[in-house]
């Protein structure tokens, strides 16, 4: 079991939009004009409760009539305050809505919370016997903390039987600190045959933590089409957080090291609607745009046709992106889904995911803090175990491939960790920080998941480490920022990447003896802070690279082993380790030492001729090797007896994007960067 840690600190914010339909025929409730159950659709009160607006609850914890759609609990108040999660906004919140507020119940110590209303009689019968296809909508805002039950539940037979629908995938999904603010429909025609006089609504809700709030609900005629990118939903395998993937597979490349083999987008497209969208011209689009100082210019577009999007089905969307970013900024990537057709909702078809191309100095899968400097977290995550067993080794990182690695070096690695329940006489540990060489072995492009420590598809290369105390009374918790130099695990020199390369950059810690936590909810060792960003399709698409796994070893109680297995996907493809290399190029203008000639490339950038100058001490045989990103040659000559010279190359064909010339001679090689614009 994976537990994560309720977190309350940096902000992640998405921007929702608010759903269409309002113009759809309503049968009950909010809208529909009848008084006698729009006002509880509204959730109007005679006496300031759920029961006054006729409602019921059902559970042991109840839902509470609220009219400012705002939890009483610290922890969804400090999210909200920081950007992650919003309240409730409903059109007519003035007059009430119903939330069930699980954080302020947490507070109170109840360790977990189950809420149930139910809504009066809804006849219904005349609809079913006319076969129209319905849909409850209801405005909405929750904050998830991967709830058990966050769902909506219809009976056609007056509470006899019920038919729930786990409404997250219908909003942004579920999961550690997912949020939404909108509208939602649920599509109830498959329940519908047979039904009585007497259908009823429920929602219900059990967790242990943040909010949810409901209001405005109606039952509508539903809206034959409804395509949209699909959001995540809440089981626990890698497709079930399907939805778009991050470009380039990081949220930080230098540019040194894109490559196309990296530049692909893909997304889940799904169709909420009651019919089969077929032959309707049904696309997705990309549209990628960079930062301009403050304006947003666009630098790529493209689409791919989708034939058949079944109604109440997903499809799985992916293509080669024919671009390649030449200069260090921030960019954005706008997914978006179009069909020929009406459409009930323009809300759920966009999504914005967000990469920057840094200067050749910084590489991480996570944002970085504008505070500083670090990588960013929202939550932290430690391993869960049985009752009274013990974590005794704890390691976490990401993948990270270097088509062009050489004459790269790592200077540092920085982390956060974060501490809490400090168990007594703790003062403070030691982080490891390990890149090892994956070598896939098995031919399915996964790390072997059921290898001991020393796995064979992993080699150690470079090592570091940081000592990390505890937070100053009266603090019992806090993020602590970890930064490590790197050295070659072999030579104890500062490490240098290598070409074509995919390495494991990870943290770790251990504690045979005593565990990394007491079995008592105590820890002598640190939880690893994160970032939710989605990388589900990414994982899904390029496995080699995108995952960022985790490896715990567990005792029992009696000291005995439990497991040391490698989790390919570590805590979900949707939480990644606040982790970030710091690097430097190596400078190989007018440098001798590796291919023992100086060597000069000019102009750079290039939309033209390429200048080599080169200068040796002794007549020499050179060889010209011109790569791409991907490492593919493009341009390769030898010339003879070489004391001093300017070779021009002719690079006004090349498309545009990064590149590299080496020199080559007896004595070794040496390597420039260039772009061609």
């Amino acid at each position: 079991m994976i537990k994560n840690l309720k977190q309350t600190t940096l902000a992640f914010s998405l921007l929702m939009g608010l759903a269409t339909g309002a113009n759809a025929q309503v049968i009950w409730g909010a809208g529909s004009g009848n008084s006698s159950n729009e006002d509880i659709g509204e959730f109007t009160s005679t006496n300031g409760t759920l029961a006054g607006a006729g409602w019921t609850n059902l559970a042991a914890h109840p839902w509470t009539y609220t009219t400012n759609g705002q939890s009483a609990g610290a922890a969804s108040i400090s999210q909200v305050n920081a950007g992650t999660g919003a309240w409730l906004n409903s059109p007519t919140l003035a007059t009430g809505a119903a939330m069930f507020d699980s954080d302020s119940l947490d507070i109170a110590g109840i360790a977990r919370q189950s809420g149930v209303i139910e809504s009066p009689s809804i006849d219904l019968s005349a609809q079913a016997l006319a076969g129209t296809p319905l849909n409850i909508r209801f405005y909405t805002s929750y904050l998830d903390f991967t709830s058990d039950s966050m769902h909506v539940e219809f009976s056609s037979t007056g509470g006899a039987t019920w038919n729930a629908i786990d409404i997250r995938p219908l909003g942004n999904g579920g999961g550690v600190r997912a949020n939404y603010r909108g509208w939602i429909n649920v599509n109830i025609t498959p329940f519908l045959v047979g039904a009585s006089t007497d259908c009823r609504i429920r929602f219900r809700f059990l967790d242990n933590a943040y909010f949810w709030a409901i209001d405005d609900v109606s039952i509508q005629v539903a809206d034959p089409f409804d395509i949209a990118i699909a959001t995540p939903g809440a089981g626990n395998t890698l497709g079930d957080a399907f939805t778009t993937a991050q470009i380039s597979n990081y949220y930080y490349q230098p540019l040194s090291q894109v490559s196309a083999r990296e530049y692909y987008y893909a997304a889940r497209v799904t169709n909420r609607g009651v019919q089969d969208i077929i032959n309707a011209g049904a696309r997705l689009h990309i549209k990628i745009d960079m930062d301009n100082a403050g304006t947003w210019t666009n630098m790529y577009m493209d689409s791919i046709g989708i034939d058949t999007v079944p109604a109440g089905a997903n499809v799985d969307v992916s293509d080669s992106i024919a671009w390649l970013p030449t200069m260090p900024g921030a960019y954005r990537a706008t997914y978006y889904v179009r069909h020929n057709g009406s459409d009930a909702s323009t809300s759920n078809d966009t999504i914005v995911r967000r990469f920057n191309i840094s200067n050749n100095d910084y590489f991480s899968k996570v944002p970085r803090s504008a505070t500083d400097g670090f990588p960013s977290a929202i939550g932290a995550s430690f391993p869960g175990t049985a009752a009274g067993n013990k974590i005794s080794e704890f390691e976490y990182g990401s993948m990270f491939f270097f088509p062009m690695g050489m004459n790269y070096r790592l200077d540092s690695v920085t982390f956060r960790a974060y501490i809490q329940s400090v168990a007594p006489g703790f003062t403070g540990g030691e982080v490891s920080v390990r890149v090892s060489e994956f070598n896939e072995s098995g031919n399915d492009g996964v790390l072997d998941d059921t290898a001991v420590p020393n796995n064979p598809e992993l080699s150690i290369v470079g090592i570091g480490s940081d000592t990390l105390g505890i937070p100053a009374p009266p603090a019992t918790s806090a993020f602590l920022r970890g930064s490590a130099v790197v050295l070659d695990g072999n030579t104890l020199a500062p490490f240098m990447f290598q070409n074509n390369k995919v390495y494991l950059v990870s943290l770790a810690q251990s504690n045979t003896d005593d565990g990394l936590n007491n079995g008592s909810g105590q820890f002598t060792g640190y939880w690893y802070g994160s970032f939710d960003i989605n990388y589900a399709l990414n994982a899904g698409t390029d496995p080699l690279i995108a995952p960022s796994p985790v490896r715990v070893a567990e005792v029992t109680g009696a000291g005995a082993p439990v497991s040391h297995d490698w989790n390919w996907i570590g805590f979900g493809a949707d939480q990644v380790p606040s982790i970030a290399l710091n690097m430097t190029l190596v400078n190989t203008v007018q440098e001798t030492v590796s291919s023992g000639v100086a060597m000069n490339v000019f102009p750079n950038p290039t939309n033209g001729l390429l200048n080599v100058q080169v200068d040796t001490k002794t007549a020499t045989d050179i060889q010209y090797i011109m790569t791409d990103a991907s490492g593919r040659i493009v341009r390769m000559q030898t010339n003879k007896n070489v004391v001093s010279e300017i070779a021009t190359f002719d690079v006004q064909n090349l498309p545009a994007g990064v590149y590299f010339m080496s020199i080559k001679t007896n004595s070794g090689v040496s390597t420039q960067r260039f772009v061609k614009q």
